[in-house]
């Protein structure tokens, strides 16, 4: 899988930083309402420039090299069967199919929630093992066959933004807006360290990336061992 270099640096420098972001809000280091500002200031452009693209960047007039990363990142992602010039726009059938998806996804998602609590809770399965291994791989399934497709398409530069910005996702409405309400703050040392396992699986991830031939099998089974380490560490402790 391969993805030029300018949609690796918009796509990872928005990933690395709101991980950054929400490791140090994990560890304390930072207060919740300072980290949600810095990922606002962080998400803000980011969607500025993937909604607007290229021409907020001429109306901006921005260097010549941030443009050509704004640009680069804009084509690389459109659909190749798509025009290049004129907005495509969703029609009324298919906002309508992707609200309904929505929906069932929402809704499959609480129903898989709410048995694996009642199943590890007869069983006597801690929370924490539960959330780890079963509810985070059985709702992270629409992202996981979403990906699978993008990549069998050829698409790596939508499936790289799919993946980072799921990542995002958590972060920012698992982490950061609930630690403006509840306290959540990683103190054993088995937090401490799948935090950096979530460091070093993000860095690995888009180190892999930018190498010149891309992440292939070996680059993929790297990422995948460190989360089987992770996997391992849960349940040591558990």
């Amino acid at each position: 899988m391969r993805v030029g270099r300018e949609t690796l640096i918009l796509e990872g420098s928005a990933g690395l930083a709101v991980t950054a972001i929400g490791i140090a809000l994990l560890l304390g280091a930072l207060s919740a309402t300072l980290a949600v500002v810095l990922l606002a200031c962080v998400l803000g452009p980011y969607l500025m420039l993937v909604v607007a693209g290229p021409r907020l960047a001429t109306r901006l007039r921005v260097p010549r090299l941030v443009n050509r990363v704004i640009v680069g990142a804009v084509e690389e992602g459109e659909h190749p069967r798509s025009p290049h010039s004129g907005a495509q726009f969703a029609t009324h059938r298919q906002v309508a199919l992707m609200a309904l998806d929505l929906l069932l996804i929402v809704l499959g998602s609480v129903g898989m929630v709410q048995a694996a609590l009642s199943l590890g809770e007869r069983w006597g399965i801690g929370p924490a093992l539960i959330g780890a291994l079963v509810l985070g791989p059985l709702t992270s399934l629409p992202n996981a066959l979403t990906g699978v497709r993008l990549g069998l398409a050829n698409r790596g530069a939508a499936l790289v933004t799919e993946a980072l910005n799921s990542n995002t996702i958590n972060l920012v409405a698992g982490v950061a807006v609930p630690s403006l309400f509840v306290t959540l703050t990683a103190h054993s040392s088995t937090e401490r360290l799948d935090l950096a396992l979530l460091a070093t699986m993000t860095v690995a991830t888009v180190a892999l990336l930018r190498t010149p031939s891309g992440m292939r099998r070996p680059g993929g089974a790297v990422v995948v061992a460190l989360y089987l380490l992770f996997v391992v560490i849960q349940l040591a402790a558990a």
